[in-house]
C-alpha cells in the first residue's frame, strides 16, 4: 500500500521557559472524536493500515503512549514496507523517552525512503535528546538538504549548534527558521534564549516581545522576558512581565523562582 498520508503532528519546543502552552489547537473533546471515527473506520475496514497509525498519532497527542505504540505496531504489521509508519512510531517512541527505539524506527524508515526529511528530522531530535549533537546536525544537515524549506530542520539543527555552544551558528538557523515561519513564537523563544545566554539582553528582548505578541497566553514568554529585564537591572518591567507570567500559570515553579530572584535582588521590597 504505497504512498500512504502522512498524519503530521506540529512539534513545539522552548529554551529557558520550555514548551509553549497550546500548541495542539484542537480540543480534547474533538481529539476524542477522532479516535470515535478511527475505531469505527477499523470495524468497516480492519485491515486498514491508514486507520491504525491515524488513531495511534492521535493516542499520542493524547499522552496515551501505550495505546500509539499498540496501533502503530498493527498498522506495521499490515504495511510493513511503509516507511511513514515506522517514522510515526518513531515519534510515538520519541515522545515516550525509548530514544533508541525512536532511532532504529527511523533509520527503517530511511532505508525504506532515503529521501523522507522528515524521518532524517526526528531521528536528528533523538540523537539531541542523547546529547549526540554531532550526529544530530549530521540529520538535520541531510533534511535541509532533501527540504531547503525546513523550517523545524532549521530549528532543530540550531538547537544542536545550541547544544555544542556554537551560539553564531544557532543564531544564524534560528533565522533560518524565522524567515521561512516568521509566525513561530517557539523560533522566537529559542533565538532569544541564545541571546540571553550570550548577554545579549536588549537582544533577547526584542525576541520575547515577538513571543508575546504571537502567543500572548504563553507565561513563558513573559517569564523569559522578565528574567532579561532583571538582567539589565530594570525591576519595573521584570515585575510587570513575571506578574502577568504568574497571572497566567500561578503554579509554575521556574516563574516563581524568577520573582524571588526579583525580591532577592531588591531586598525583598518592590
Amino acid at each position: 500500500m504505497k504512498g500512504l498520508k502522512r498524519f503530521v503532528i506540529g512539534a513545539c519546543a522552548c529554551a529557558i521557559i520550555t514548551a509553549l502552552s497550546g500548541c495542539a489547537s484542537t480540543k480534547v473533546n474533538n481529539l476524542e472524536r477522532a479516535i470515535a471515527d478511527y475505531t469505527e473506520a477499523i470495524r468497516l475496514e480492519p485491515n486498514s493500515a491508514l486507520a491504525y497509525s491515524n488513531r495511534g498519532l492521535i493516542y499520542l497527542r493524547m499522552g496515551n503512549f501505550e495505546n500509539a505504540i499498540a496501533d502503530l505496531n498493527l498498522a506495521i504489521g499490515l504495511s510493513p514496507d511503509e516507511a511513514v509508519l515506522y517514522n510515526n512510531r518513531g515519534r510515538a517512541y520519541l515522545r515516550m523517552g525509548s530514544v533508541y527505539m525512536a532511532i532504529a524506527d527511523q533509520s527503517q524508515a530511511i532505508r525504506l525512503d532515503p529521501n523522507d526529511a522528515v524521518s532524517f528530522n526526528y531521528r536528528g531530535m533523538a540523537y539531541l535528546r542523547m546529547s549526540n549533537p554531532e550526529q544530530a546536525i549530521e540529520d538535520f544537515n541531510q533534511a535541509i538538504i532533501i527540504n531547503p524549506l525546513y523550517a523545524e530542520a532549521f530549528y532543530n539543527r540550531g538547537n544542536g549548534y545550541r547544544q555544542l555552544g556554537e551560539f553564531h551558528m544557532a543564531i544564524t538557523d534560528y533565522n533560518s527558521a524565522i524567515q521561512l515561519e516568521p509566525g513561530n513564537a517557539a523560533w522566537h523563544n529559542a533565538r532569544g534564549n541564545v541571546y540571553m545566554q550570550t548577554g545579549s539582553h536588549d537582544m533577547a528582548i526584542t525576541n520575547y516581545n515577538e513571543v508575546v505578541r504571537l502567543e500572548p497566553k504563553f507565561s513563558g514568554g513573559y517569564g523569559n522576558r522578565a528574567l532579561a529585564y532583571l538582567h539589565k537591572g530594570d525591576y519595573e518591567q521584570a515585575f510587570s512581565d513575571i506578574d502577568e507570567a504568574l497571572r497566567l500559570d500561578p503554579a509554575n515553579a521556574a516563574l516563581l523562582t524568577i520573582r524571588g530572584n526579583l525580591y532577592s535582588e531588591q531586598g525583598g521590597s518592590e
